[in-house]
């Protein structure tokens, strides 16, 4: 059990999902930094137990996770976090393809200018270069960052930018203890859509309308991910958006390994009609 930094009651930090329910409590009060934490954490641990894997999906955790670092002005930070974490899990193909949005973004950022530097001319198999990427990581991860009156303390990654101010708390130690237990299976990578530009600051209900003009296009893919997005962007609240995201993915067979991500979807539609039901009554 963990006291979190804001509130005297704890939680089990080996909960993926009470790491995630945490982690939307605090980026609700504008604890941004605190709450990439136990988003993270809540990614980490999702397929550790079967429990975890059907009250919620990794974008469930990532996506607010992203967003949390938006809301810092530091998405490139957060993209290059990402980044760092799966080469150090041997995850280099989902290495490179964060390495690749965050350099997109911002083709001078120190972090991920060095992170590039690492992967390309040193071997991964050598615990020195495993070394450099973690302080990589630690140098773009906010939580590790104590936070003095809403300034932001750590490297300005961004040469075009200064550092956002925001009102938070002092952070709390990253999950490390814990890291690896994150096995993202191949078929269930995360597509980074909340890292492109256009949907950042996209409201659900522009989500929503994105994600019905593609579904008009039969692009369906791409549509669920709108239609998920603008879901989790709405926590839950736009309905038609999470019932369509649901139609999607069945139609397209999208339910995970195991089929895991089936129940999850039917427990979202249950909700959906129980909350129908109580307003017709």
């Amino acid at each position: 059990l963990v006291i979190t930094a804001t509130q005297s009651s704890s939680i089990d930090i080996t909960n993926g999902h009470a790491n995630l329910l945490e982690g939307q409590r605090l980026l609700q009060l504008g604890h941004y930094t605190d709450a990439t934490t136990f988003f993270w954490r809540a990614v980490l641990l999702h397929s550790s137990s079967s429990t975890s894997s059907s009250l919620y999906s990794v974008n469930d955790a990532f996506t607010p996770f992203l967003q949390c670092y938006i809301n810092l002005n530091k998405l490139v930070d957060g993209i290059t976090f990402v980044a760092a974490e799966s080469y150090l899990r041997r995850q280099d193909q989902m290495g490179d393809l964060y390495l690749e949005q965050a350099l997109e973004q911002d083709d001078g950022h120190v972090s991920a200018v060095r992170l590039k530097e690492i992967v390309t001319n040193y071997s991964l198999d050598s615990v020195v270069t495993l070394g450099w990427i973690k302080e990589v990581r630690d140098a773009v991860d906010v939580a590790t960052v104590s936070m003095d009156d809403g300034d932001y303390d750590g490297t300005n990654n961004n040469k075009n930018s200064s550092s956002n101010q925001d009102d938070t708390t002092t952070t709390m130690k990253s999950a490390n203890d814990i890291s690896d237990q994150y096995n993202q299976d191949s078929n269930n990578t995360l597509l980074p859509l909340l890292t492109q530009t256009k949907y950042q600051n996209s409201t659900p209900e522009q989500l929503y309308n994105l994600g019905t003009q593609y579904f008009n296009t039969n692009n369906l893919p791409h549509a669920e991910q709108l239609f998920q997005l603008s879901c989790i962007k709405s926590n839950t609240q736009l309905a038609a958006a999470c019932t369509n995201a649901v139609y999607l993915r069945s139609h397209l067979c999208l339910w995970g390994v195991n089929g895991t991500g089936f129940e999850r979807d039917m427990e979202v539609v249950r909700r959906v009609t129980r909350a129908e039901v109580g307003v017709y009554r």
